[in-house]
């Protein structure tokens, strides 16, 4: 969850007073301010592009000089108003522009735009490609900085050194990728995505035993109008293998590694007989050229069964509207179980009622808040 003050997790159970701002800039140094009419700021944690953006805008021309989709960048900032002048302010997203309509006798334009990952993506090799060995974080900030080299990359991953990488044309497939994907930060257990203020950062995958952010509860200054919990198989694995490549050219591959739900008392143990009430087991497979000893394909295999293990559970709730939420975050939700955890996958914002809809793993939630209205080009401060 983005940090933000006690006082402004204090106003939400009330009527909070927002303020939006959207900005657009072709040069990423100087912003201007365009009319909000409506806007829609998405966050997926499960998506290789983790922000998008879809709004209609007036006071700007759609043209090369103004907003277009060959080379504008928009932002999005939100705030809490304390009063007119006490603002407390959060980001939302860096964007580029991917399409923009106007008609030609209307007065506004509709936007599509997608976080930094896109142009990342977009860049694939010329051809495959040898990377020489390096450090994980310089070799995947070598090539962000390659597309953009005024990005901002931030690690938080351990940082091994990574052997000679024969790469295929995909630079996204390097850096993080799908999930067949032999990537640098698969094979640490980690994901990379930009953050709200569109630098690239790379985190541990989240997990259901990560510590909760914010909790949706019923009593005195709970968020909580309702909740309906789900539980589905979709999605759900209780046992990872993973392989790799051994360090001598004539030695067979190395692994797997294995690592299951190995708890009787838990509802998806593997070991369960499924003619008996058992889940039995579901098994996941991942290998990578970039594991190339046993121990590292278990540790992979070890820290990729947790979020696997995560997705058998889902829960629809209904909240008051937080801003400050990350896709990835963990909240505690009741339920009839009782308070539950459950990772936030995605959240998508809307600006100009300010409710907030979300799903966890395979569920859905729904936030909801009051607007007054405000300037939307009011200054950011």
């Amino acid at each position: 969850m983005y940090p933000v003050s006690p006082r402004f997790l204090a106003a939400l159970p009330g009527v909070p007073r927002w303020v939006r701002v959207l900005e657009w800039s072709n040069d990423g140094t100087t912003w201007a301010p365009a009319k909000l009419h409506a806007a829609r700021v998405s966050q997926d944690a499960t998506s290789q592009v983790r922000w998008g953006l879809d709004a209609e805008i007036s006071g700007v021309s759609v043209s090369r000089s103004g907003v277009s989709p060959f080379g504008t960048l928009l932002r999005a900032r939100v705030g809490l108003a304390f009063t007119p002048t006490d603002i407390e302010w959060l980001p939302l997203g860096v964007f580029r522009c991917e399409t923009a309509r106007r008609s030609l006798t209307g007065a506004t334009a509709t936007i599509k735009a997608a976080s930094l990952e896109a142009a990342v993506i977009d860049a694939e090799y010329p051809a495959p490609r040898i990377i020489k060995p390096g450090a994980s974080s310089a070799i995947v900030a070598a090539q962000i900085r390659e597309v953009i080299p005024s990005a901002a990359v931030a690690w938080r991953l351990n940082d091994p050194d990574q052997p000679r990488i024969t790469t295929t044309t995909s630079r996204w497939g390097v850096i993080d990728g799908a999930s067949e994907d032999a990537s640098i930060a698969r094979a640490l257990a980690g994901q990379v995505f930009c953050d709200r203020n569109g630098a690239f950062v790379a985190a541990p995958t989240p997990t259901v035993a990560d510590d909760p952010v914010w909790t949706v509860d019923h009593g005195p200054g709970g968020v909580l109008v309702e909740s309906v919990e789900e539980l589905s198989r979709e999605g759900m694995y209780n046992v990872v293998a993973v392989s790799g490549e051994s360090t001598e050219p004539d030695a067979p591959p190395v692994g797997p590694g294995i690592a299951s739900d190995d708890d009787p008392a838990s509802a998806t143990f593997a070991g369960g007989d499924p003619g008996r009430g058992g889940c039995g087991p579901v098994v996941f497979h991942y290998s990578s050229p970039l594991l190339k000893t046993l121990d590292a394909c278990q540790k992979a295999a070890l820290s990729l069964l947790a979020p696997k293990l995560g997705l058998h559970q889902q829960i629809e709730w209904a909240a008051a509207t937080n801003p400050a939420l990350d896709a990835g975050d963990v909240v505690l939700v009741r339920s009839p179980a009782g308070l539950t955890p459950t990772i936030l996958d995605s959240l998508d914002l809307d600006l100009a009622s300010m409710t907030m809809t979300g799903r966890c793993r395979a569920g859905s939630t729904r936030t909801i808040g009051d607007v007054t209205a405000l300037p939307v080009s009011q200054e950011a401060s």
